[in-house]
């Protein structure tokens, strides 16, 4: 090949382009101008640009979009990780650029405190969202301030997917996001309302909504097509759902903190759920709306042993019958003592399962996930492997870690009924 051949040059744009989408880095793809002059300008040409390295700067984000929009075209997605010398005044150009150029997904995530940045001053928290009309999804973290909306249902007619965190946000505006016209997913994580206030998500479309938004006093949902309703909470008058209206007659999957059937209704919705989930000992009332279920997961928290041992089994006398059981057992200060009662118990209340997942170190089959030889697993399993469980035939035991030793397989072998493959 001869000095002069420049074979890169030679390339097709478009097989040029293709390669430097697949960098993931608009800073990577710009850099790659020093192999060809052809190459200089067309990264600006990327349907998906990528500005979230940890050495951006808000002058190169700027730079980089003003490059992008000369460029023309449109793009398919723009991921932006906020600088730390970033400011509403910064991020504001940023939007309007989405608003315009992108049709597609948009990621922007303003989490201070995971960029080591400080906190705004009070004037500069406020974020105004333009319309973005072909924008069909969005993952925004807000974190510190205050975001505005149009005040119209016209303004994202295409956005399917929102998934929204860390942001102050009124009321209204929040309703006008759940009633969007093509909105499936709706994910809201650490809102705050900007006053307490009534909350009301009436959508056609809606299929999946995540509700934690503190400060709603009362909480109406009517979505036909929602199926997967989860809310999350903490103790709190500012964090509790005083009351709940929810008409879903498609519900098929539920998750619920500090559910009150006094305060709370379910209206449309069956007595079947495919998969129930119990997020702490205030939520056991649902087994009574809720009585048969795909899958049931409960996780055992520090409330139930606060409560203790004999609380939990008045309220998991009738537990919902199901298929497969999911103990969550992952929390941090949970005596391993209140592990195996707990679990033999739901053990000898369920009748029909095929499977359960105990995470941390447990039913027909037990899939025991993270085991590890320390932490009081070994003596767990060889407890509930010697206890007579007619149901358990077969348990999985997956160590992500390092490979379980001889002997500690050996003990485990050792304790297991013979009826028991292990």
């Amino acid at each position: 090949m001869g000095a002069s051949s420049d074979r890169i040059s030679s390339l097709p744009d478009d097989l040029i382009i293709l390669i430097l989408t697949h960098l993931g880095s608009a800073a990577a793809a710009a850099r790659t101008s020093v192999l060809s002059r052809r190459w200089r300008r067309i990264w600006t040409h990327l349907p998906e640009l990528f500005l979230n390295e940890p050495a951006a700067t808000s002058d190169s984000i700027d730079a980089a979009l003003a490059a992008a929009y000369s460029a023309g075209g449109t793009l398919r997605l723009l991921a932006i990780t906020m600088p730390r010398d970033a400011n509403a005044a910064r991020v504001s150009p940023w939007l309007r650029f989405a608003s315009q150029r992108l049709a597609g997904e948009l990621s922007l995530d303003v989490n201070l405190r995971l960029t080591g940045a400080t906190e705004p001053e009070e004037g500069s928290r406020k974020l105004e969202l333009p319309p973005c009309e072909r924008v069909t999804e969005m993952d925004v973290c807000f974190n510190y301030y205050t975001l505005g909306l149009p005040h119209d249902r016209i303004s994202f007619p295409a956005l399917a997917v929102l998934n929204m965190s860390c942001a102050k946000i009124e009321a209204q505006d929040l309703e006008r996001l759940g009633s969007l016209p093509r909105l499936r997913e709706l994910v809201l994580r650490g809102i705050t309302l900007a006053t307490v206030y009534d909350v009301s998500i009436r959508s056609d479309t809606l299929e999946r909504l995540i509700y934690l938004v503190s400060r709603t006093r009362r909480l109406e949902i009517v979505a036909p097509k929602l199926q997967a309703l989860r809310t999350y909470s903490s103790s709190g008058p500012d964090h509790e759902i005083a009351e709940a209206y929810v008409v879903a007659p498609s519900l098929a999957d539920l998750a619920w903190f500090f559910y009150d059937p006094q305060r709370h209704r379910f209206v449309g919705a069956g007595r079947h759920l495919r998969k129930l989930s119990l997020l702490d000992s205030s939520t056991t009332a649902l087994m009574q709306r809720f009585d048969t279920a795909d899958e049931l997961e409960i996780k055992l928290s520090m409330d139930w042993v606060r409560e203790g041992y004999e609380n939990f089994m008045n309220a998991m006398s009738k537990p919902t019958k199901c298929k497969v059981l999911d103990l969550q057992l992952r929390y941090r200060g949970l005596p391993s003592h209140f592990h195996a009662p707990c679990v033999l118990y739901l053990l000898k209340k369920s009748s029909g399962l095929r499977r359960i997942v105990v995470h941390l170190p447990l039913g027909n089959m037990v899939v025991i996930m993270n085991f590890e030889e320390g932490n009081n697993h070994v003596e767990f399993l060889s407890l509930l492997l010697g206890c007579n469980t007619p149901i358990l035939k077969t348990v999985v035991i997956n160590s992500e870690t390092r490979a379980l030793s001889k002997d500690t397989c050996i003990k485990i072998r050792s304790n297991a009924s013979p009826i028991i493959d292990v």
